[in-house]
């Protein structure tokens, strides 16, 4: 019975039609690009267009007539060997083809195109044909020619398709050398194959690229229907379940072509917009209805080729292409095809060992005890002198630079680690938000042609008992493209600077001595990821060693160790992956014990694994502990777990860790915010502690980036006397140890990613940030893995931080989600992300910079999670202002759970200027004109050589864990708040002191059992003190340890706190005989004389120009009392713009204009009126009042800016200069001002060295910076009440000062006293020399960030706007001491410093009138200074 044939349908009929007119307009492409471009160029195809090409030059017989002759003879084998139904479509492409080939040829006669540019044609002819064959294949024709070959022997031969054409087309384009006799033509020919195939790659695989839709509707039948009936594919329903929800739906499976993906969803959305939808692209679809490539024959059955693909594809061409083209003069070409590591954002690593937990093995029990590296016989530490070779850029290195042969003799000798910038190689370049390398407009990953290479050498040396073992080679960090060769061979690549590379290299060294080299390139992919606020720096900037293992080893581990829900018993869990490097299986037994601080072992277990080659396996552990010892920033209790490996009974390795029990917790409590919901808190341990932090950088001003174990314990050290407990890793891990000493001391740890790319800034769309690329979603999430799985067991990691000032978006979703999952079995950390703000992407809100005002709302109105500022508080020169303020709002509300202080250490570089003096390098200083942010680097609590900044009292006092508030300070009655959290206050010893006058009368010590949070009641006893003209009284507290604790020795004060008694006696007025005064004016001068004092006030110059009493001259060179409103810009005054907009205030302190001065006597007393008329348009009236013995009570009016000219007592000269038009408008514009300081100043001989005061210190303060300095007297000297902030600004102020005394060594003395209390300075230098602007010749800080900022350096416009490059060398004690008194500077600010003033309330508003004064005393002692404070000299 005959099958019955179904008859074409009209769709199929029409498919055909525009199969065959494709074909047509293939062919036509290709006749273009064969006669048109190659072949008058003489460059050869392949195939039968290859032969036709080489009978044309050989004889001239046309093209065309060779191309049909060879095919006719082809066609007709191919109809008797493989059927008319391969062949039709064929024979239509080669009788189009040989039509046109003649059209063609007539249309383009006597056109030259391209003949001088061969390669211009090779492109453009290939890219021709390869479209033409491309569009032939893609409607299932064929060109005939090779193809057929292929086609006959593939039937008989199990050989590939594209292999029979690769070989025939090779040989066809070598053949045209024995007619062209050129070389160069044929390498053309081999291009021309390669792009011809490329192209056709591209064309078909857009052609017939298939895609898969899964679809969930609940509209599934009609939308199934639909795609049924066009675009006629089928569609598979599938029976699926929600994960999470349970829900059981239909979903969707349909198999298409790409170009028919948007009438699928166009049809979807006019259906069901709701429906979800997910489409990807399919590698590869073999079944009937798609393309097959090659179907075996079964039996003596004709095999089935449908559409077959017969050229070659590019993957087999390219190592063919490449070896032959790189013998010639395109091998420039051929190298840019690939790109180097350093350039391509999708390489972060290559050969690179997957992160791990830093770990050392030992061979011994007592070794590993230790814990110490260096006491594994398996360890090898590569620290020390190396060879250094530097090039400027990348394309200046020899080509053997990395040969081991290589002769080192001429390279330079460099300490390893540290910055080559710092060894004077290359430039040390700082900063802020921008890249170093493009600080405008970046365009990643585009990065500099002039890119930096250093290249390290050094010789190693592996042991003999190291055979048999895995040897690695450990980069513990290194900045930025890090390639590494052994003995000439490439080992690996990585990029991520602050983390460690790891390469496994048994295969590359030999026993003994073997070369290591490490090429770096100072600026890679990598670095648009590293945009961190600090030096920007290149090289090894932390340990290399050696290390091996056993064959059979432990590759990670992974450690919880928690508390249930009592907090007291241990939670403790191993999972161990062990693994198998032999050549055989093998067993492996893990046994792990858990020692207590003693060396009780208290737990410990052993298990077997059975591990076949190359293979890893688990053992898992879990065990619960009854009371252990919590690790808590307050006790940082620490377990030993051991682990050996053994093989067949033998040791092969023990590993130690440290291990601490804690729970970290983020849950509501009880207690409910104003916004009627509960507060959220952070918990450690169960408690809601406060987090009291600051960041820190990697920094040494000597080596750069390297931080040696000594530093870094001076600045723990530093933390934990200081009242810190918590530390943010600004903005990458740190090094192993930092974190092996977080543990060991108590320090909660908030470990980030290496991640900052802040120069992209923020914008989500393309272009803009990082983090909203998928593009880079590989770097982000590298990173990310490499924190984590190295840091993972540490018991001081507490936080997890995504990265720092990158954006938000997909990728931070991405490395959030993995975090979460990766930590949930283990401590379940809170991961955060300042820039995801109140995205779900943040389990903490971590703001940036908020004031104390943002504090109290915050708090007050409550949170949806926990509150801490990640930065806040910008410690940049003379700030750390309000502090106390902002912690007042944390101490009240329990979401507000502390912050981090930026930051921790000035990033200054010890340099010697020529005069060999040392100073602190900041950006700008190295290089010429290169892009800079000045000394924006230097923000620390600490100078680079960690001298603490006098800020640091304050921030030890604010954090201290015992509170004192007065109760009923008249009684003696005081309330105590211990605000530790896990100890009892019983621990220390309270100290109480009454004293008087700075001097103690009475005092004792008790010690109070207080529990943690709790408070309690104190008395002091006070009873009888009795109020006395001049004398206050005081209660000084002060908590001491009894006991060692981590790195806080015994009798050492954590916490203090004062109290004044309200006890006082009004003082004595003052009476004071002498020598009659007289009074008499000679020209400028008003003078007040004696025969024992000699007082004159200059009119002109508006100056106290002498004031001599008993002979003895007290103002050096007549610089004496003159009003002064200015103080050196600090940087917070800066960053407001307050030197430019307060410069009002700088004029009004010189070039005084005196409107009036007159003397009057009474009572033997002369004063002296002396009003001023100020540039800011108001007045500043001062009375000298003189006693006959030399006595001056100094008294002074501040005139409001506001002031009206019927409402202001002066006389008539005054008010004629003073209510003027002009100054109308000056005051009018200073009225909106504040003023920086009100005072005066004078200077006194630099004899008068010696200081003592009563008031606050011993450190400089401001009184939004005085809560951590206490009343009292002290002795210093004026040269040591210098701070050398790193750039010179306003410095050693103290407030609420009743008395200074100034003394030389030997001789007469002066004593101040204050009508009420003052502020004072005391230096050996005066406000210029610390003032910026008068830094001359210094250059500003000029940013330099594109060539058009280097070439308009505008003088002008950053007069008083930009600061200089101002150092500390520059600062040199004069032959003065220059004091200036002052009712009150303003504060110093330092919520952030570039923008942000002090508080309303710590300034001093020019719209308001001000009075205020003290007295000159001249004393034989300065012990007098407590008697002259008995009177009131006013």
């Amino acid at each position: 019975m005959k099958t019955a044939i179904p008859k074409p349908s009209k769709q199929s009929i029409i498919r055909e039609a525009r199969d065959y007119v494709m074909i047509a307009i293939g062919m036509i492409l290709y006749g273009i690009g064969w006669t048109v471009f190659l072949l008058p160029n003489d460059i050869t195809t392949g195939g039968v267009p290859g032969i036709a090409s080489i009978v044309y030059w050989a004889t001239g017989f046309p093209v065309q007539y060779t191309y049909f002759s060879i095919n006719f003879f082809l066609l007709l084998l191919a109809l008797k060997l493989l059927g008319m139904k391969f062949c039709i479509k064929t024979i239509f492409g080669v009788f189009t083809l040989t039509f046109f080939l003649s059209v063609i040829q007539k249309l383009t006669a006597g056109f030259g195109l391209l003949h001088d540019q061969p390669f211009m044609a090779c492109v453009i002819g290939a890219s021709f044909c390869g479209g033409g064959i491309g569009v032939a294949f893609s409607a299932n024709g064929s060109t005939g020619g090779t193809d057929i070959i292929a086609a006959i022997i593939n039937k008989y031969r199990d050989i590939t398709l594209g292999r029979v054409v690769l070989i025939c087309d090779m040989i066809i384009i070598s053949s045209s050398y024995f007619v062209l006799k050129d070389w160069e033509k044929v390498v053309y020919g081999f291009v021309t194959l390669y792009i011809c195939s490329f192209v056709l790659d591209q064309v078909v695989n857009s052609a017939r690229q298939s895609v898969q839709f899964f679809i969930i509707s609940n509209k599934y039948e009609e939308i199934g229907r639909h795609i049924n009936e066009y675009p006629h594919r089928g569609v598979t329903i599938i029976n699926a379940t929600g994960f999470y929800t349970g829900r059981e739906v239909k979903m969707l499976f349909v198999l298409a072509k790409k170009r028919e993906s948007p009438i699928i969803f166009r049809l979807i959305k006019d259906i069901d917009p709701n429906a979800f939808v997910s489409q990807s692209a399919v590698i590869g679809v073999y079944g009937e209805g798609f393309d097959h490539i090659k179907v075996k024959k079964k039996g003596n059955e004709t095999p089935i080729l449908r559409n077959m693909k017969f050229r070659p594809t590019p993957n087999l061409l390219t190592g063919i292409f490449m070896g032959i083209f790189s013998l010639t003069t395109f091998n420039v070409m051929a190298e840019k095809a690939v790109k180097p590591y350093w350039q391509d954002v999708q390489v972060v690593e290559v050969n690179k060992e997957y992160p791990r937990t830093s770990f050392m093995t030992y061979n011994n029990r007592a070794d590993a005890l230790s814990g110490k590296f260096e006491r594994s016989k398996y360890y090898r530490l590569l620290n020390g002198t190396w060879k250094f070779y530097f090039v400027d850029s990348y394309k200046k290195l020899p080509d053997n630079i990395t040969a081991p042969n290589t002769n080192t003799d001429s390279w330079n000798d460099i300490q390893v680690p540290g910055n080559w910038e710092v060894q004077g190689h290359g430039i040390a370049i700082y900063t802020n938000h921008g890249y170093e390398f493009k600080p405008r407009n970046p365009q990643p990953p585009a990065l500099p042609e002039a890119n930096p290479v250093g290249v390290y050498r050094r010789d190693i040396d592996i042991p003999t008992d190291w055979d048999g073992r895995d040897i690695y080679l450990h980069l513990a960090g290194a900045k930025s493209g890090v390639y590494v060769y052994i003995n000439g061979q490439e080992v690996g690549y990585s990029e991520d600077s602050k983390n460690p590379a790891e390469f496994l290299i048994n295969n590359y060294v030999k026993p003994g001595k073997n070369v290591l080299t490490v090429k770096i390139f100072r600026w890679s992919t990598g670095s648009y990821l590293e945009c961190q606020d600090f030096w920007r720096m290149s090289g090894i900037e932390r340990d290399v060693y050696l290390y091996s293992q056993p064959k059979a080893a432990l590759k990670d581990f992974r450690v919880k160790s928690t508390l249930d829900d009592s907090y007291k018993n241990g939670i403790f869990s191993l999972n161990v992956d062990l693994r198998n490097h032999e050549k055989a299986a093998t067993n492996l037994t893990l046994v792990y014990e858990l020692l207590d601080a003693q060396g009780k072992v208290i737990s410990t277990e052993e298990k077997t694994a059975y591990i076949p080659s190359d293979e890893v396996r688990t053992l898992s552990f879990d065990k619960k502990l009854a009371d252990v010892n919590t690790w808590t920033s307050e006790h940082p209790n620490l377990y030993k777990l051991l682990m050996t490996v053994k093989e067949n009974g033998k040791i092969n390795e023990i590993i130690p860790f440290n291990v601490g029990f804690r729970r970290i917790e983020i849950k509501p409590i009880e207690q409910k915010a104003a916004n009627g919901k509960p507060y959220v808190c952070l918990f450690i341990n169960g408690q809601p502690l406060k987090l009291k932090g600051v960041n820190i950088h990697e920094h040494n001003p000597s080596t750069g980036h390297y931080v040696t174990e000594e530093l870094m314990r001076r600045d723990f050290e530093l933390m934990k006397q200081h009242n810190l407990n918590s530390v943010r890793l600004c903005h990458y891990p740190q090094d192993r140890r930092f974190y092996e000493l977080c543990d060991e001391y108590g320090l909660y740890v908030y470990d980030e990613a290496n991640v900052e790319s802040h120069g992209m800034y923020y914008d989500l769309r393309k272009g803009g940030s990082l983090g909203n690329n998928p593009e880079w979603l590989k770097p982000h999430m590298d990173r990310t893995i490499n924190m984590f799985e190295r840091n993972k067991n540490y018991p001081s990691v507490t936080f997890w931080s995504l990265g720092n000032e990158a954006g938000n978006g997909y990728n931070f979703y991405q490395t959030y989600l993995w975090l979460k999952e990766a930590d949930k079995e283990l401590m379940n950390r809170p991961v955060n992300y300042e820039r995801a703000q109140w995205e779900w992407n943040s389990d903490m809100y971590v703001p940036q910079y908020p004031g104390a005002n943002w504090l109290e709302n915050t708090g007050k109105n409550g949170s949806d999670r926990p509150v801490a500022p990640s930065e806040y508080a910008h410690a940049m020169g003379n700030s750390t202002g309000n502090l106390w303020g902002q912690w007042q709002a944390i101490y009240k509300y329990p979401n507000l759970q502390g912050g981090y202080i930026w930051d921790w250490v000035d990033q200054g570089l010890l340099q010697k200027d020529e005069n060999g003096r040392e100073y602190w390098a900041y950006g700008g200083d190295f290089g010429v004109d290169a892009p800079s942010d000045g000394n924006f680097l230097c923000n620390g609590l600490v100078n680079p050589d960690r001298g603490p900044h006098p800020a640091m009292a304050e921030v030890k006092y604010v954090h201290q864990n015992v509170g004192f508030e007065a109760v009923d300070a008249a009684a003696g009655i005081f309330k105590i708040t211990n605000r530790f959290y896990f100890t009892n206050l019983k621990k220390y010893q309270i100290h109480y002191n009454v004293l008087a006058n700075g001097k103690t009368i009475k005092g004792g010590k008790v010690s109070l059992d207080i529990a943690p949070q709790a408070s309690k009641k104190f008395t002091v006893p006070i009873n009888g003190l009795k109020a006395q003209p001049g004398v206050e009284y005081f209660v000084n507290f002060s908590v001491t340890s009894t006991e060692p604790e981590p790195l806080i020795p015994t009798g050492y004060e954590i916490a203090y706190d004062q109290f004044q008694l309200p006890i006082q006696a009004e003082k004595a007025i003052y009476k004071a005989n002498g020598p009659a005064l007289k009074t008499t004016t000679q020209g400028d001068e008003l003078i007040v004389s004696s025969s024992k004092v000699n007082f004159v006030f200059n009119k002109n110059s508006g100056l106290v120009t002498s004031y001599k009493v008993d002979g003895t001259e007290y103002f050096k060179d007549g610089f004496g009392i003159q009003p002064n409103f200015w103080r050196a810009p600090n940087d917070n005054d800066y960053g407001n713009g307050a030197p430019k907009r307060l410069q009002i205030w700088k004029q009004s302190s010189k070039n005084f204009h005196v409107t009036d001065a007159t003397m009057t006597t009474e009572n033997k007393v002369v004063s002296l009126h002396v009003t001023y008329l100020l540039a800011a348009g108001n007045l500043y009236v001062v009375t000298y009042k003189i006693y006959p013995n030399g006595v001056v009570n100094v008294n002074a009016k501040f005139t409001s800016t506001d002031m009206q000219a019927t409402e202001t007592e002066v006389s008539e000269a005054t008010r004629m200069a003073t209510f003027t038009p002009g100054s109308d408008a000056a005051r009018k514009a200073a009225s909106k001002l504040e003023v920086p300081r009100i005072g005066v100043r004078f200077r006194l001989p630099a004899q008068m060295n010696n200081v003592q005061y009563f008031g606050r210190g011993p450190e400089e303060n401001y009184i939004d910076r005085n809560h951590g300095t206490l009343v009292g007297v002290y002795k210093t000297t004026a040269d040591k009440m210098y701070f050398n902030y790193v750039r010179p600004q306003e410095n050693g102020h103290h407030t609420d000062t009743r008395w200074i005394a100034l003394s030389p060594a030997k001789g007469n003395g002066l004593v101040l006293v204050a009508d009420s209390t003052i502020g004072f300075n005391a230096l050996r230098n005066s406000i210029e020399d610390f003032d910026s602007e008068e830094a001359l010749p210094h250059p500003y800080q000029w940013n330099n960030f594109s060539p058009e900022e280097v070439a308009n350096h505008d003088e002008n416009a950053a007069r008083n706007v930009l600061r200089r490059m101002h150092h500390v060398n520059d600062i040199v004690p004069r032959d003065f001491v220059e004091v200036c008194v002052d009712m009150k500077p303003q504060g110093v600010g330092g919520y952030d410093s570039w923008g942000a003033r002090p508080e309303p309330f710590h300034q001093i508003p020019a719209n308001r009138d001000y009075h205020w004064g003290f007295t000159l005393v001249p004393v034989r002692s300065a012990n007098q200074a407590n008697e002259a404070a008995k009177y009131d000299y006013r």
